[in-house]
């Protein structure tokens, strides 16, 4: 037998009531050249049992069983053992539609891209509509390269760009990477390193993939100081890389990094960490002495002011914007 065309990796950990709707999801797709990889990360409830009686339903899945390692390395494990030219990664908690394979690997193809990027929907747990999140690149745009991608993914709506499950990558471009593990936000720390030299990009203009709102999930747990800290690590990294590469993309990153620590001082009577508060103050007194205002003059005054307190400015933001506001009257 052929290679399948498409490697589709679905990481499970303790979703028993949602890893069926997923397989069900990709096993149903017009588009049928493809191999399914469980990736069980060590589940304790019934997801393994589960997923091994989806396994006899169709001989395009393969389980595999490991020990727990978080969704990085269940992604990494996949990627490693994956037989398609091309993968594509599916949480085991969210969904797609019938045509998702279908339209982002004719894009590929008629393209001649490396990577195709569609557009998604939240929904509830039960599959009710609650958003629809669309590309924010330019409406005459079909084909972009890595580097505009990144670009946008500092304007409105760029996290479409950022996650790694809306999108069809040929497999040669993980040759070099993998997600960081261990981390918060896996996503972002691969996708400016990742991109950075991909060549193009086929957008496909419609919200194929539906990204489950569920109670109890990573994305919707309580902040922590480690998200705090992995946050605040990879937008350094970010700002390393395009001093290094010497990208005008410095700039916005830095002030995304300034605007995000004066954002965060809302937690301050949550996360009990004097040594972070105290790094961060130092950090945006280093960071502020390096930027190059071109942001509005409310922006200007609120920067200026955090360079005296972040955490006065944190408070004080609102007063500030109504103050401002009512200046402009």
């Amino acid at each position: 037998m052929s290679e399948p065309k498409i490697s589709v990796i679905v990481p499970v950990y303790n979703i028993e009531k949602n890893i069926t709707r997923c397989v069900k999801s990709i096993l149903s797709q017009s588009f049928t050249d493809f191999e399914i990889l469980l990736i069980n990360d060590g589940s304790t409830d019934h997801s393994k049992e589960i997923c091994e009686e989806l396994q006899t339903t169709d001989p395009r899945i393969t389980l595999y069983n490991k020990i727990n390692g978080g969704l990085s390395d269940a992604r990494n494990y996949g990627i490693e053992r994956a037989k398609g030219e091309y993968i594509s990664f599916v949480d085991g908690d969210d969904y797609i539609e019938h045509n998702f394979l279908d339209k982002l690997y004719d894009a590929i193809k008629k393209t001649n891209s490396d990577v195709a990027i569609c557009g998604y929907k939240t929904v509830d747990e039960t599959g009710n509509l609650l958003q629809e999140i669309e590309l924010n690149e330019k409406k005459n745009l079909h084909i972009i390269t890595g580097r505009q991608l990144i670009e946008s993914m500092y304007e409105n709506g760029g996290v479409v760009n950022v996650i790694a499950w809306d999108k069809l990558y040929k497999k040669e471009t993980f040759s070099k990477y993998r997600f960081t593990k261990g981390v918060y936000f896996e996503d972002e720390f691969l996708v400016v390193p990742f991109f950075w030299n991909i060549s193009r990009i086929a957008l496909v203009r419609d919200e194929l993939y539906c990204y489950v709102q569920r109670v109890g999930s990573i994305t919707h747990s309580p902040i922590s100081i480690k998200k705090l800290r992995n946050i605040n690590q990879f937008k350094i990294e970010r700002i390393n890389f395009f001093k290094n590469n010497k990208s005008t993309l410095l700039e916005k990153s830095i002030e995304d990094y300034l605007k995000w620590i004066l954002f965060i001082t809302k937690y301050k009577d949550e996360i009990h960490d004097r040594s972070f508060w105290k790094y961060l103050k130092k950090q945006y007194k280093r960071y502020y002495k390096t930027k190059k205002y071109r942001v509005n003059l409310l922006d200007r005054i609120i920067f200026w002011a955090a360079n005296y307190n972040i955490m006065w400015t944190g408070q004080a933001r609102a007063k500030l914007i109504r103050f401002y506001h009512m200046l402009k009257k």
